[in-house]
């Protein structure tokens, strides 16, 4: 009996400790920021504030990816590899502006997903808390 517990007891600990998930705080300071994508998985990238996301029309991103906006979060989902595309982030609060270099390339076997993002001004380092 005792062997089953401590058996049930290494599985719940291991499904916890897969299903926490980590977000790397990067601090803008004003020069755009690249980050990277595997093809066919969502990354998310927290901005603590509502964003509207921006893309410029004529390089028909929309084939490439899928980017979308909810809560201070944004989503993006890159269909295939592409080269460096920059996107334009801006907070609505004061209107600030982020810009993201995004690249995508296929997922290398057995990794790991891409861990979220945080983006915060290098200003607001005292005011790090996720919503």
């Amino acid at each position: 009996m005792r062997a089953i517990l401590e058996k049930l007891i290494l599985c719940v600990s291991l499904v916890v400790s897969f299903s926490v998930s980590a977000t790397e705080i990067i601090h803008y300071e004003n020069m755009p920021v690249t980050l990277y994508l595997h093809v066919g998985s969502e990354r998310n990238i927290k901005f603590g504030d509502h964003v509207p996301v921006g893309i410029t029309k004529s390089q028909k991103m929309h084939k490439l990816f899928r980017v979308q906006s909810a809560q201070g979060v944004i989503h993006i989902l890159p269909y295939k590899e592409f080269d460096k595309q920059r996107i334009q982030i801006k907070r609505l609060t004061d209107g600030r502006v982020i810009l993201l270099d995004i690249l995508a390339e296929r997922a290398p076997k057995k990794s790991s997903p891409l861990e979220d993002v945080r983006i915060v001004w290098e200003a607001e380092n005292d005011e790090i808390d996720d919503p």
